[in-house]
């Protein structure tokens, strides 16, 4: 016959073929003289059953089994709950549930040997009280346990079922150490629920490193433990072994004291965690699910796709992926929103050796997070030598507040070569914290690795603080020169106690740099230093740069020292400056108001261009509606004005245009085209 799993794992052995020599047990059959353990004559205990053969079916029955059982070697105990198909098709089992109760002291199923299967079972725990039974790994009494077993491997515990107040603390405790080299384990189909401790505790530690594998799946429903104590619903943790692999998928872990889910393997070679269609809501004093993988010689993976992690008191989710090979995290469709204490998202991807550090992140959701420092989503990539690579889509992190600081999603790539980070269809909207920002992206490569970062569609309106960022993006590069690029972006109505950015951008680099702003919207930014789009690009000693805008509209922002456009390009080399259908208006400071104010300094030539731009009605005691300045060093210098509206700008020291051209080892060529500079006052 074959027992199976109802998880879409496809994990051996999910599926245990019992060929002949099966036990039948029904408690109701008592009285029954010709017991054999056949299905006409069954035995009336599953002890019966077990000390007949290793292949024991148990059948529902109106009285409680109650004993404790020891399972040795290669035994398969399985219950009338979950289906079972034997040899010719027929099928047992009728979701029925017989119960198994413990009669003394101890485990009610204690796990003696390898090769073992326990499935289709109702299991209580109420018999004499612990005492005397201790783990060798943990010190937890595993009397404690329904199910306990140590030092066992090649063990099954499919589809099973703990109800509230079955007076367990453990659905099932597996641990073993050193003496044990494998550990195979296969948690599926179980519904354990309202334990003291947790659901299912999975822990294997090796004292000698770089030992055997440990594999672990999981599934099932794993709710509302950690009633004496704080818990995990389900965790499986793994230390000091050669390879390490564990996957969860289609499980439930609501409500628990602890972490809904906590995983964690610790190996030399390589370390793969996969969370897949898992729930974990409601958790009370931890997070949603946690995940570590670390391996000291391989590489570690964790895969998330798709799950929830909604309202945990501290965090929703939490990776970590570290490696001295490659180091690679990757979340697909997410929801974490609404933690009491923490953030939406966490994750961490660190190569410590000479490998690759990666993360991608899409379709998540991590909105209204509350705390101290308080993020929707947090991202942090670092290569210690190799490349660091980060991709976000599609992610939404609005709503967050923080009494420290709050980020809607806060992004970091740091690597000793190249550095690449990618954000495309971003929400950051409505963050709250002395210190806040819509989005925060920074990018830091090694010399002489380059610097690349690329934000497309984005929205980060309405963010509030001391010192605010609708978006803030920086790169910093080695010789290989620093680019950022931001397509599509608003950051409107953003407000500071302190500072105010719509949008602040900056790329320095030791070679060449390139900033691009392209459709940009920065509006309506109030604090008592305001910028609208503040970019700033610095290149090295002997580095060309570029910095281009195109189609920005930086309006109405307000405060102290108050910029629509603040643009300062400074390179070495050669230095192209170049702002193109620009709307800078009604911007209005106490101190000083500039609707554009562009800055190019080089040391070889200097080209500044500025074309289509509306800078009127901007106002302060010190007021441009557009100061413009090109500085060439041993080169030529231009700068040209075309199409400028400047009027009705007003202060103290007011100027509809500015516009100054310094040329040193070269020739100097200033052009003023079309341009309106009216009523100033």
């Amino acid at each position: 016959r074959q027992v199976t799993s109802d998880t879409s794992t496809s994990h051996a052995p999910a599926r245990d073929t019992l060929a002949g020599g099966v036990q039948f047990v029904d408690a109701d059959n008592v009285a029954d003289p010709a017991q054999n353990g056949t299905w006409e004559h069954p035995w009336d205990l599953v002890n019966e059953g077990l000390a007949a053969g290793t292949k024991v079916y148990v059948r529902d029955a109106a009285t409680v089994y109650t004993e404790n059982v020891v399972l040795n070697q290669g035994v398969t105990l399985w219950g009338s709950g979950c289906l079972l198909v034997g040899n010719g098709g027929r099928t047992f089992g009728n979701g029925i549930y017989p119960i198994l109760n413990r009669n003394i002291a101890g485990p009610t199923i204690w796990i003696q040997g390898n090769g073992v299967t326990v499935g289709g079972l109702q299991l209580t725990h109420t018999g004499p009280a612990a005492g005397g039974f201790v783990d060798p790994l943990t010190g937890f009494d595993f009397s404690e346990a329904a199910i306990y077993g140590f030092n066992r491997t090649d063990v099954g515990v499919y589809c099973n079922r703990i109800v509230p107040g079955n007076g367990a603390s453990f659905g099932l405790l597996l641990t073993a150490n050193d003496g044990l080299p494998n550990f195979d384990g296969w948690v599926e189909g179980n519904d354990f629920t309202g334990l003291g401790r947790s659901g299912a505790y999975i822990l294997a530690v090796h004292a000698v490193p770089g030992v055997g594998g440990f594999s672990v799946t999981g599934s099932g429903n794993y709710s509302g433990n950690g009633l004496a104590t704080a818990a995990s619903g389900f965790a499986a943790q793994a230390v000091g072994f050669g390879s390490v692999d564990i996957a969860v998928e289609d499980l439930i872990a609501n409500g628990n004291s602890g972490n809904g889910v906590s995983l964690g393997g610790l190996a030399s070679g390589d370390v793969d965690i996969l969370i897949r269609n898992v729930t974990a809501d409601g958790n009370l004093q931890g997070g949603g699910i946690f995940a570590g993988a670390t391996s000291t010689a391989g590489d570690a993976t964790i895969v998330l796709d798709p799950c929830s992690a909604n309202g945990n008191f501290d965090f929703g989710v939490d990776l970590m992926a570290v490696a001295f090979g490659d180091a690679y995290v990757a979340v697909q469709g997410l929801n974490a929103n609404n933690t009491s204490s923490g953030g939406g998202l966490q994750v961490l991807s660190q190569s410590t050796g000479p490998g690759v550090a990666a993360a991608l992140i899409e379709d998540v959701g991590a909105n209204g997070n509350l705390g101290g420092d308080t993020f929707g989503v947090s991202a942090d990539v670092r290569a210690f030598a190799g490349d660091g690579v980060l991709t976000l889509s599609r992610v939404y992190a609005n709503g967050n507040s923080g009494s420290t600081n709050a980020f809607g999603v806060r992004a970091l790539v740091l690597a000793g070569s190249d550095a690449i980070a990618s954000m495309t269809d971003i929400w950051a909207n409505g963050n709250t914290a002395p210190s806040s920002f819509g989005v925060d992206a920074t990018v830091v490569a090694g010399n002489p690795g380059a610097g690349r970062l690329t934000l497309d569609g984005v929205s980060a309106n309405g963010n509030m603080g001391g010192d605010t960022f609708g978006v803030n993006a920086t790169v910093t590069a080695g010789l290989g020169g620093g680019r950022l690029s931001l397509v599509g972006v608003d950051a409107n109505g953003n407000s500071g106690s302190t500072n105010s950015f719509g949008v602040n951008a900056t790329v320095t680099s030791l070679s060449d740099v390139v900033l691009l702003l392209t459709d940009v919207g920065a509006n309506g930014n109030t604090a008592p230093s305001s910028f609208g789009l503040n970019a700033t690009a610095v290149a090295g000693p002997t580095g060309d740069g570029v910095l281009a805008m195109n189609g920005v509209d930086a309006n109405s922002n307000s405060g102290g020292d108050t910029f629509g456009v603040n643009a300062t390009l400074v390179v070495g080399g050669n230095g192209v400056l170049s702002l193109v259908d620009v709307d800078a208006n009604s911007n209005a400071g106490s101190t000083n108001s500039f609707g554009v104010n562009a800055t190019l300094t080089a040391g070889g030539f200097a080209v500044g261009t500025l074309s289509d731009i509306s800078a009127n009605a901007n106002s302060a005691p010190s007021t441009f509606g557009v100061n413009a300045t090109v500085v060439a060093g041993t080169g030529d210098g231009r700068l040209a004005l075309d199409g400028v509206d400047a009027n009705g700008n007003t202060g103290g020291d007011t100027f509809g245009v500015n516009a100054m051209l310094a040329a040193g080892g070269g020739d100097g060529v200033l052009t003023l085209n079309r341009v309106n500079a009216n009523s100033n006052a």
